[in-house]
């Protein structure tokens, strides 16, 4: 996630999802994973045709990531905030995070720029990622399932990830299931929210572990 995608509708929905399921759950924190990439772009506004840095305080007030800890909520609020370059570093931290946990349950969410990683290959007994920084790997979110423990639940970001109108929310659901190795009985524990009359490109999926 970048600072520049914070507090649009998206985030309303996003959060009024949290906070719902932390309640339904009785769950006492929230855990999200920023899969943090810093926007170096500086931007600029023009005044009377000179171009003037934006005031970096302006940025921080609307556009910080960090700034859903300062909401009021029952639910103690952590980031995972470190910045996004290598996935095995990244997988480390998510796993020490939710070993050194001091409550529980959680919602571990999972918050990456789009979703899941575009369908996987598979060539032979291998799985082929083809996450780009935008994505969480199929294999990354099976090995963060695995550190859960019983009663946490795990919630996933997905953004709608095609342009052809072809129907997404439930095949990346589907997609997710299989990520998780469930079979086709297991499938349906994966949930959805989403609230399309606010933003419809975004989905949010979960699961509580048993």
């Amino acid at each position: 996630m970048r600072d520049k995608f914070y507090g649009d509708n998206r985030d309303i929905v996003k959060w009024g999802v949290l906070l719902e399921l932390a309640d339904r759950f009785c769950c006492g924190e929230i855990l999200q994973v920023l899969y943090y990439r810093q926007d170096y772009r500086q931007e600029t506004i023009s005044v009377d045709g000179e171009k003037v840095p934006l005031p970096l305080k302006v940025i921080e007030h609307f556009r910080d990531v960090r700034a859903i800890k300062r909401m009021e909520s029952r639910v103690p609020i952590k980031l995972i905030y470190d910045e996004f370059r290598d996935r095995t570093d990244y997988l480390r931290i998510i796993q020490e995070a939710i070993t050194n946990k001091t409550k529980s349950p959680i919602i571990l969410f999972l918050d990456p720029d789009i979703g899941l990683e575009p369908q996987s290959l598979e060539k032979g007994n291998h799985h082929i990622c083809r996450a780009e920084p935008t994505h969480v790997c199929e294999i990354e979110v099976r090995e963060i399932w695995k550190k859960l423990n019983k009663g946490d639940v795990l919630v996933c970001y997905q953004h709608q990830d095609n342009r052809a109108n072809r129907e997404w929310i439930n095949r990346k659901k589907d997609q997710l299931a299989k990520a998780l190795g469930f079979d086709e009985e297991n499938r349906k524990r994966v949930k959805i929210a989403y609230a399309p009359e606010i933003a419809k490109d975004v989905a949010f999926y979960y699961i509580q572990k048993d």
